[in-house]
């Protein structure tokens, strides 16, 4: 079992960085926000009593309202870090990041998920907090580490349950394993990411360095109930 101070890290604790991805939108999503804004604008024109005036109004909000998503979601980052692997919107004002350090990390977990959907939770499950993906993803990697309470270094504070979590597992570690999320991020391209991730892992002495070949030469269907090992609970 890794110690508290290995477990429960800050984002300055993570180490050198040693890559970042971000799940920026690709040509499909373009294309999707170009189509919706010419509908919303066609929309207005031939609504009852529509002109120049409505067709505008309309193509201007779906580019807001879908751009204003896009930006959010490209605004999340990923981080592979010497000692952990750091997920969280960039910049952010106030916020902290999740930091999951690799002593916590399931290797047998690390998955890419093509197409992505919505792997890992219900819907307003803590579980979704584990899932690091933009509205337009269409692909993703997956990997089981710390528990999402405890990874975030203001909620393992503030929230009661986050320490409850870890003081069963302390108090009983066969029957409590380490809390954990099955953390799912978005990416354009899941190659460097993974590589990236196992390179760490394999410098930690946690991963074997041809993981990634066999990951990336077996993805998965991106569901809630996609086949692979999931992290332990």
């Amino acid at each position: 079992m890794p110690d508290l101070p290995t477990i429960l890290l800050r984002p300055e604790d993570a180490g050198r960085e040693l890559y970042r991805a971000r799940p920026t939108p690709g040509p499909l999503a373009w294309l999707v926000l170009a189509g919706a804004t010419v509908t919303g604008g066609l929309a207005g024109w031939f609504a009852a009593g529509g002109g120049p005036v409505t067709a505008v109004t309309g193509a201007t909000g779906i580019a807001l309202l879908l751009g204003s998503l896009y930006l959010v979601g490209s605004l999340d980052c990923h981080r592979v870090c010497e000692n952990a692997l750091v997920l969280g919107l960039t910049p952010w004002p106030g916020g902290q990041p999740y930091v999951i350090p690799w002593t916590t990390v399931d290797p047998s977990t690390l998955t890419v998920r093509r197409p992505l959907t919505r792997p890992g939770a219900s819907p307003g499950q803590p579980g979704e907090r584990g899932i690091r993906a933009a509205l337009y993803s269409r692909c993703g990697v997956s990997i089981g580490g710390l528990h999402a309470d405890l990874a975030h270094p203001r909620r393992r504070v503030t929230v009661p349950a986050a320490r409850d979590l870890l003081d069963r597992h302390l108090e009983d570690p066969t029957r409590h394993g380490l809390p954990a999320t099955l953390w799912t991020m978005g990416v354009r391209d899941p190659g460097p990411l993974v590589e990236a991730i196992v390179a760490a892992l394999a410098a930690a002495g946690l991963a074997d360095p041809a993981l990634a070949g066999r990951v990336l030469a077996h993805p998965v269907a991106g569901g809630k109930d996609a086949p692979g090992k999931e992290p332990p609970k």
